[in-house]
């Protein structure tokens, strides 16, 4: 009996499935390093989260210092034309870039398995991830819009086309004093004078050297990084051109509608990526404002409630202030 049962161990140890060498050799994380990984997730998540919402403006600042490092490179016309092919230029890296990009999908996909594992482990945590994650889409787009708009703004008018109108009678005697130049910028740059002049009213009514708190300069309140380095900003065709080409800008990426080129005009691109009620209430003012003054100036009105309304509400000050500059009563 003692020899039988012997040999049934043997054979129950032989029926066994043995454990694959090959799976010992895997890395695996040990115990105290798991529990060390989901004790600070948190903090890398806030941490994350912190880093998305100053984003933006990291970006910005650090465009800003490469263009004014760069100042009048000769290749900067070529930005615009570059960042407008960049689709098609990924498109054909994708197509030749064999096996090699394609594993960035599979990297991805095994990161958000990594993710919704830890997450599993740590049920509290689901919140928290999920609004980093629709945080991040949101955050980032605007930065990138906003980032690629500085430096789109920084081209000359590559566009240029002959125009012709008269302003409208309903613009205050400050935009009407530089009637002749707005015309005259209007067909240099291809823009329809009524719209130069809402931007106008609505920025310095007329004010060639006022400068606002976030340091806008001069008559379309152009701020100072869409200008190279050896320009006069309050120089009124330097600001006129540069105010021209953010306009003809941001209306390229409203595809042609005023308001919305206008409220890009105020806030930046990045306002074109949202519903008009996520705007901050700037751009939702100066929506408003511009929108009505400039209906009221296409149809050739007399005068402008809108107009009236903006006054108001500030701008009479302004206005007075660029009388005094102008010798206007």
């Amino acid at each position: 009996m003692a020899v039988k049962t012997r040999r049934l161990g043997a054979a129950s140890r032989a029926a066994q499935p043995r454990k694959s060498s090959r799976a010992n050799k895997n890395p695996r994380l040990s115990p105290q390093v798991q529990a060390h990984l989901m004790h600070y997730l948190p903090v890398w998540l806030l941490a994350g989260l912190v880093i998305l919402v100053l984003l933006p403006g990291i970006l910005s600042a650090l465009v800003q210092f490469v263009l004014r490092l760069l100042g009048d490179a000769p290749w900067l016309p070529l930005v615009p034309i570059v960042l407008i092919k960049l689709p098609r230029i990924l498109s054909f890296v994708w197509d030749r870039g064999g096996s090699v990009l394609r594993l960035v999908p599979g990297l991805i996909g095994g990161l958000a398995v990594i993710l919704r594992r830890l997450v599993l482990r740590n049920k509290s945590l689901s919140l928290v991830v999920i609004c980093v994650i629709l945080l991040a889409l949101p955050v980032t787009r605007a930065a990138i819009l906003n980032a690629a708009g500085r430096i789109l703004w920084m081209a000359p008018v590559l566009r240029p086309v002959v125009t012709t109108g008269n302003l409208a009678p309903l613009f205050t005697p400050q935009i009407d004093y530089w009637a002749e130049n707005i015309n005259r910028w209007a067909a240099q740059y291809g823009l329809d004078p009524n719209l130069l002049a809402t931007v106008m009213q609505i920025e310095s009514c007329g004010h060639p050297t006022i400068s606002s708190t976030a340091g806008a300069q001069g008559l379309f309140q152009v701020m100072p990084f869409h200008f190279s380095s050896t320009e006069n900003q309050l120089d009124p065709d330097t600001n006129a051109m540069r105010g021209a080409g953010v306009l003809q800008f941001c209306l390229d990426m409203a595809d042609g509608d005023v308001g919305l080129a206008m409220a890009c005009y105020n806030g930046g691109p990045g306002v074109l990526s949202k519903p008009y009620e996520e705007w901050h209430s700037e751009p939702q003012r100066y929506y408003t404002w511009g929108t009505g003054i400039y209906g009221d100036a296409v149809n050739n009105s007399v005068s402008s409630d809108t107009l009236n309304r903006w006054l108001d509400a500030g701008g009479a000050r302004l206005c007075e202030m660029a009388g005094d500059v102008l010798g206007i009563p």
